[in-house]
């Protein structure tokens, strides 16, 4: 019972963070809100691939609706870093993914989950590295958001200075999570910039048809122009 009564304590904290997120950054709260909505909507209204369901990518796109709303939840309940490291995933497997696509255009979808377990923790299938191999424009733009996206999530001084303020508090028999509504701007940007670029991503690699139908896309357009999405307005015919 003590356990549970622990874990129940833990759980009403995050209740009580998600509450608070709600009363203390109302406006960043519903931009947030707003951008997962919309980023879920526009990719879930793209037409079918002609290779549905032997392409990694178009699993990713269909794996977005509930890491979008993972997203949500944790940057809602003061779990920041968490939120950052979910933003960061779905950019890296998004490259990973199209790399493997790209290179393996007819093998089935088995044969690409099985090249993707043997090589997803090699060096060279880093973000970096496959940006520079996939065939696409704009690699300097793209690793420059990729590095900016990298650094809200890396360890850094804002970790200790957090830890140092913490430890000056006086002692609490509760867990605390500390509301940060400069955090879930942060977390706002973050998903404009992974969006933007695994949106450029997809298109970019896709078959001439498709690629056409996307670039034209009207839901889309509206969508990167509200966005104000940087590479996907290079490569939309808008």
């Amino acid at each position: 019972m003590e356990n549970k009564s622990k874990f129940d304590k833990m759980m009403d904290t995050f209740r009580t963070s998600y509450e608070e997120t709600l009363k203390k950054c109302p406006s960043e709260s519903e931009k947030l809100r707003h951008l997962i909505i919309d980023s879920v909507h526009v990719v879930f209204k793209f037409p079918p691939s002609q290779k549905f369901r032997i392409s990694l990518m178009d699993m990713r796109i269909i794996e977005l609706a509930r890491l979008m709303t993972h997203v949500m939840y944790l940057s809602m309940s003061g779990l920041y870093r968490n939120t950052f490291d979910n933003i960061r995933y779905i950019l890296e497997s998004a490259l990973q993914s199209l790399y493997i696509d790209s290179g393996h255009p007819n093998s089935s979808l088995r044969t690409r989950i099985e090249i993707l377990r043997e090589v997803e923790d090699k060096r060279e299938y880093r973000a970096n590295s496959l940006i520079d191999r996939l065939q696409i424009d704009h690699k300097e733009s793209l690793k420059k958001e990729y590095k900016r996206l990298s650094q809200t999530i890396h360890p850094s001084h804002r970790n200790i200075i957090e830890v140092l303020d913490f430890t000056r508090k006086p002692p609490s028999k509760e867990l605390i999570v500390a509301v940060s509504c400069d955090e879930i701007s942060d977390v706002f940007e973050s998903i404009q910039i992974m969006f933007d670029m695994v949106l450029f991503l997809y298109i970019s690699c896709a078959p001439s048809p498709r690629k056409e139908k996307l670039q034209t896309d009207k839901d889309l357009v509206t969508y990167c122009k509200k966005y104000n999405m940087v590479l996907l307005s290079k490569i939309l015919k808008a």
